[in-house]
């Protein structure tokens, strides 16, 4: 029974929890947004982008002002970036929409893409670490920017 292994992995020991949890909030997030814009008849297929350029906003400023500040100010200055961040990318196809009458599905799922050239830019650009010796990864967040 391949399903039984699937359940067996995901809750059956203190570490499989821990991944399932930490693999669903994103989509716990993401399902929240969306239930939102679906009952406004906003066709949104988007939100992945809008998630990881979010995710960006919360990193930059983890990298940039997390050393500078206490966690108790910079965790909340990271969830404020990436909710405006991802906001500001959703209100792309909006406009286009609402000013072009362009279809949102297309241009939310294109929109995707970008994000991810975006996030690809950063990482092998100006947010290469110095620290990874050459790999395309950023500099770990400070301590002071994690919760305990």
């Amino acid at each position: 029974m391949q399903s039984g292994k699937i359940f067996a992995g995901s809750f059956g020991s203190l570490y499989g929890i821990k991944e399932t949890i930490t693999k669903a909030i994103p989509i716990i997030l993401i399902a929240g947004g969306l239930s939102l814009v679906f009952r406004a008849k906003f066709w949104n297929i988007g939100a992945e982008g809008q998630l990881v350029l979010g995710a960006a906003a919360g990193t930059w400023i983890g990298l940039h002002i997390g050393p500078y500040t206490p966690s108790c100010i910079t965790i909340p200055l990271m969830l404020m970036a990436g909710f405006a961040c991802g906001a500001l990318w959703a209100f792309i196809p909006a406009l286009l929409k609402v000013r072009f009458n362009i279809n949102e599905v297309i241009s939310t799922l294109m929109l995707n893409y970008v994000a991810a050239e975006i996030i690809k830019f950063l990482v092998v650009g100006p947010w290469k670490g110095k620290s990874k010796y050459g790999f395309p990864y950023t500099d770990d967040i400070p301590v002071a920017a994690v919760s305990r």
